[in-house]
């Protein structure tokens, strides 16, 4: 798993959230953020991509269209939880 990639599907997740709650939006970016914080210390950000694979089964996969579109999301799908 590369950092690039996170970065990316990180990318996509903000676009699709932008229209959704200002909670659930918050929770999105402070697991992303603490996966990014992981990874530039070289640990293993595995628990919080986890997490924002259960935050998006819980707002519904069909909100993540951007990310679900992306090539990206076929190689970080086990690491979401899909």
């Amino acid at each position: 798993m590369e950092r690039d990639d996170i970065n990316k599907a990180f990318d996509l997740i903000e676009k699709d959230i932008e229209k959704l709650d200002t909670q659930i939006r918050s929770d999105f970016s402070m697991e992303m953020d603490y996966a990014v914080a992981q990874i530039n210390k070289n640990r293993d950000p595995k628990p919080q991509l986890s997490n924002i694979g259960t935050m998006m089964k819980e707002v519904g996969i069909g909100v993540i269209t951007n990310l679900a579109a992306a090539p990206i999301f076929e190689y970080l799908k086990p690491f979401f939880g899909f």
